[in-house]
């Protein structure tokens, strides 16, 4: 987990994401991919600092 933005640095989630997965319905889980896909965009535009402290 990322200490900057509690962020998985693998998959880009947070912790409570990954445990409710199995819970979601494919809604659900649509809607997270789109998020996880937003918070990559930030980290790749350098709006957000990555783990570790660099840009």
């Amino acid at each position: 987990m990322s200490t900057i933005t509690g962020w998985c640095e693998g998959c880009y989630r947070t912790i409570d994401e990954i445990r409710a997965w199995r819970r979601f319905d494919d809604d659900g889980k649509q809607t997270i991919l789109e998020v996880i896909e937003d918070r990559r965009r930030e980290i790749a535009s350098g709006r957000l600092a990555r783990a570790g402290g660099t840009a």
